[in-house]
């Protein structure tokens, strides 16, 4: 790698850095000490030497900068032609006024800078049709050290704002209300799915069709969660809560199932729980201990008391190894790792998903489904490389993933 300017030295100190590989054309971060870094996980990041010297020591392609703590990067594609710099980018990069480098590829440009977190909030957009993005966390940006200015890495604060509120203008009413109206068609649609699924099992009831709720959703209720955790009981969909009848954001589904049907007396309650082996993941036993739940439990005397339940959420979970209200599919994690899933979940919730052609969401959807690790299913923030991108998947359990992020492989 070449020598670094100055307006990157100057960030030498600050334990944002990562080495990077080229691998079959994707820009794998890698981790100080071994493995791959993690955007979430500061203890993968180091200062600028030890990522040179984890960089030299490998034979790496080169070093890299984790977008946190106020830095931001804003990433310019398909912008440099026969080494001239398009109009619309070199707008951008004097707006902005901060140290600006071309990419590896040679055909883009890199911008660092700082900004007001508090100002600015969490900044995760992309507008692919004009090859623009940017990003202060969840990201780590190539660093090449081919200058393009001699700018240094400086606040730019106002001029992030400018650029966000030209290149990412909020909807106006009437795009709103479109979306909104999209959303509920799309629900009604996916409802009526349901139903259709529904009636046609009943011709099977006979053969020990039963309905379980499976929730969908970043968030569930404590009542959702009671009616999911006792799987595949119910005798129809209506029993099984339905899930329009419930409340607005309810993501909840209701699948049909042919269980194994267990019965027995536990603490003085006598359960009835259907498992059905063939529902890949689905577990009734990860939503028994919600917040609220309570049992009529019997005393020495035989009388009838409530009692709450036997464990709390995070007992359950250190017990099992599967946090309430995740799909087995997110993997089977100890405390800490439930700890970290849900602080991912909670940032994630800031989030705002992107739109894709229709054939490729299908196409990132099939390979997330069928190609994503044990260990990529703890985190509820994903970076995929599919095809020529590099996607950011937020996990949202049983399956739901939502991209809100995707960046050309360079």
């Amino acid at each position: 790698m070449r020598e670094l300017p100055k307006a990157l030295t100057d960030l030498s100190d600050l334990p944002q850095w990562v080495a990077w590989n080229d691998t079959n054309g994707r820009k794998i971060p890698k981790a100080l000490g071994g493995g791959n870094a993690k955007s979430n996980d500061p203890s993968t990041w180091g200062t600028l030497g030890e990522a040179l010297d984890e960089a030299e020591r490998n034979g790496y392609t080169g070093v890299g900068i984790e977008l946190d703590n106020g830095l931001v990067g804003i990433d310019l594609d398909d912008c440099v032609h026969d080494g001239q710099i398009d109009p619309w980018a070199q707008e951008i990069i004097d707006e902005v006024g901060s140290y600006a480098e071309t990419s590896p590829s040679g055909t883009g440009v890199h911008i660092l800078a700082t900004g007001d977190p508090g100002t600015l909030g969490a900044l995760g957009r992309a507008n692919h049709s004009k090859g623009i993005e940017v990003y202060n966390h969840g990201r780590y940006f190539t660093v090449t050290g081919n200058a393009i200015n001699d700018a240094g890495i400086v606040d730019a604060t106002d001029a992030i704002s400018s650029v966000m509120g030209r290149e990412f203008p909020e909807p106006s009413p009437e795009d709103t209300l479109k979306e909104e109206l999209a959303r509920l068609a799309k629900s009604h649609v996916s409802r009526r799915a349901n139903e259709t699924v529904s009636h046609n099992v009943k011709r099977d009831s006979k053969s020990g069709v039963r309905f379980a709720r499976v929730p969908m959703g970043l968030h569930t209720c404590d009542f959702c969660n009671m009616l999911a955790s006792r799987g595949f009981v119910y005798w129809s969909k209506e029993s099984a809560g339905e899930f329009s009848h419930w409340h607005a954001d309810c993501r909840c589904k209701v699948v049909p199932g042919v269980p194994e049907i267990q019965s027995y007396w536990k603490n003085g309650v006598h359960v009835t729980r259907g498992f059905d082996p063939s529902v890949e993941g689905y577990d009734p036993n990860s939503f028994l201990a919600v917040k609220g739940n309570s049992a009529v439990t019997r005393d020495a005397n035989g009388k009838s008391r409530t009692a709450p339940a036997a464990t709390s959420r995070n007992q359950q979970s250190r017990a099992s190894g599967l946090p309430i209200g995740v799909h087995a599919k997110t993997g089977n994690m100890d405390q800490s790792e439930y700890d970290e899933y849900r602080r991912e979940l909670e940032q994630a919730r800031r989030l705002k998903q992107i739109r894709l052609p229709r054939n490729e969401y299908a196409h990132v959807m099939s390979e997330l489904n069928t190609h994503l690790s044990k260990e990529d299913r703890k985190h509820a923030i994903i970076k995929k490389s599919i095809g020529n991108y590099t996607y950011t998947i937020v996990n949202r359990g049983f399956g739901d993933y939502l991209i809100v992020g995707r960046e050309p492989i360079d």
